[in-house]
């Protein structure tokens, strides 16, 4: 556990929270306050939410037709299709990996945020109930 100034001068954050978040490069790790733990949730709710939406709203594209009888209309409507798609590199699939990592990151978030809970918890119980 971190604490808010560990003597010595040494920077301590016992109000913060490390958490593991999905990234492009790889996962990394975050810091967030513990009061701003239900907001970061929230957010990262609302935006997943907002992904699934929008992987709704794709499915018009991947049914597009071509706009005329010529050999390039067709053409394009196929590429329109694959592009919005859920093959690796479409739409889609990238839609998907976003909302993958979002609710990893929010799992990985509770888990910290109630790991740290339970270790002041227990803290307070081996220290006489001391509330803080």
């Amino acid at each position: 556990m971190l604490l808010k100034d560990g003597g010595g001068g040494s920077p301590w954050y016992s109000d913060m929270v490390s958490f593991k978040a999905d990234t492009p490069s790889g996962q990394q790790t975050f810091m967030v306050s513990r009061d701003g733990v239900q907001t970061l949730i929230k957010g990262l709710q609302d935006a997943y939410d907002k992904l699934q939406e929008l992987y709704d709203q794709s499915y018009s594209l991947r049914e597009v037709g071509p706009p005329g009888g010529d050999p390039y209309s067709g053409q394009a409507a196929n590429t329109i299709k694959h592009v919005a798609g859920d093959d690796p590199g479409g739409y889609g699939w990238a839609n998907k990996q976003a909302q993958q990592a979002l609710k990893n990151t929010i799992a990985n978030l509770q888990a910290s945020a109630s790991g740290y809970q339970n270790a002041e918890d227990a803290n307070r119980q081996k220290f006489g109930g001391i509330q803080s």
